[in-house]
């Protein structure tokens, strides 16, 4: 099934109970089943239940049930039972109350030898270090117990729960990575080969993340380090943050407009009827309950947010005041060195600028009282070996 877009509610396009379509979005309303898959340019919010895949090239709301792949650029479910994958390039909320069980394999290939036995697997997926795919769910029940082979995201907390041979896994190994590809880079992403390490799929360039600290020699046996390094001052984050907020905001004030347009609607003659009426009212009541998500989630976002921009401010503030105090101890190396090069050009001067006439008489006066000394002593000492003999 595709939902077409209507461009307006004309008296020969009746608004259906079942799915509405205006040019805001398509709305399946409670209380109503639909087989087959959707697939649509708008946003779309399923509030009744839909067995089959859903496709929108914006976002989608679920406080219903959807049995199938959802695949959007943001996703926001509230009270929801969603049993597929998940697909999303933006921002996945899962609201409390909602279950989320799905594979999270995309693009998966088996490799096989002679015998057809698989000795390999390539592409985006979840696994244990066997290569065995791990299920993946998310949740937003702070008291959820994982299986044993399931890895859980905790949508409210941004906790990631491991089933036990998971879990076992993770630490037998002593490691836990992922891995994942990443195209269609837009202006503001963040540069991989600047914080991780990473492989150009294009020229096959490996990228290897290392601290590249420049210091200088600034005095015998003491180095100082002159560089601060991006990842030192600046979090990856930060902009995601900014972008979720901001996302968080305009999700509600889009609700809102489109709350006003539908109480707009219901005020024109052409929708008078009890049956458009009551379509209306109808989605008018999903976009409240919209309305109410959106803020409480904007309302979730600007509390982490404060946490999370004093955060990076420390982080900033930190690294100026590192920045600080290399700055003086170079200072105090200065003081040090400008101190020890006054004392020896003193030194030198005193050995290289003096009176050359003055040096020569104490010289001289030196001798002649060495001189005297030599020849009191021959008197003094008259007696030679032979006095001695006999």
């Amino acid at each position: 099934m595709e939902m077409e877009r209507f461009k307006n509610f004309t008296d020969d396009q009746k608004l259906e109970p079942i799915a509405m379509v205006s040019e805001e979005g398509s709305v399946i309303q409670k209380n109503t089943e639909i087989n087959g898959d959707l697939v649509t340019e708008l946003p779309i919010c399923v509030h009744g239940t839909v067995t089959g895949n859903i496709k929108s090239s914006q976002g989608i709301t679920i406080t219903g049930e959807v049995t199938g792949n959802c695949e959007a650029t943001e996703l926001f479910t509230d009270k929801a039972k969603v049993n597929g994958d998940i697909k999303c390039s933006g921002i996945v909320r899962i609201g409390i109350g909602t279950v989320v069980v799905g594979n999270a394999v995309t693009g998966v290939t088996t490799n096989t030898d002679a015998n057809g036995n698989i000795t390999g697997v390539t592409g985006n997926f979840f696994s244990d270090g066997s290569g065995n795919a791990v299920t993946v769910s998310f949740t937003s029940d702070t008291n959820y117990i994982p299986g044993d082979d399931e890895i859980v995201i905790n949508s409210q907390v941004g906790e990631v729960l491991l089933g036990e041979n998971v879990y076992k896994d993770v630490y037998t190994s002593n490691s836990f990575s992922v891995q994942y590809d990443k195209s269609n880079f837009k202006k503001g992403d963040v540069n991989p080969t600047m914080y991780f390490d990473c492989v150009d799929n294009v020229t096959g360039v490996t990228y290897a993340k290392k601290d590249e600290d420049i210091e200088y020699n600034i005095n015998f046996t003491q180095k100082l380090k002159v560089n601060t390094q991006a990842d030192e001052a600046f979090n990856i984050y930060f902009g995601r943050n900014i972008d979720d907020l901001t996302s968080a905001v305009q999700n509600v004030l889009d609700i809102e407009s489109q709350m006003s347009k539908v109480e707009s609607m219901m005020k024109e003659e052409r929708y008078s009827s009890d049956a458009d009426q009551k379509s209306l009212s109808d989605i008018l009541e999903g976009l409240t309950k919209q309305q109410e998500l959106a803020k409480s989630q904007m309302t979730k976002a600007f509390e982490s947010g404060i946490g999370q921009m004093q955060g990076y401010q420390e982080q900033i503030s930190n690294a100026k005041a590192d920045v600080g105090n290399r700055i003086t101890r170079l200072d105090l190396t200065k003081s040090r060195l400008t101190e020890q090069k006054t004392n020896f050009t003193s030194l030198k001067s005193e050995n290289e600028d003096i009176d050359l006439e003055e040096v020569v008489i104490s010289y001289t006066s030196a001798q002649l009282v060495y001189n005297a000394a030599l020849s009191a002593a021959s008197k003094v000492v008259q007696q030679t070996l032979l006095d001695f003999i006999g």
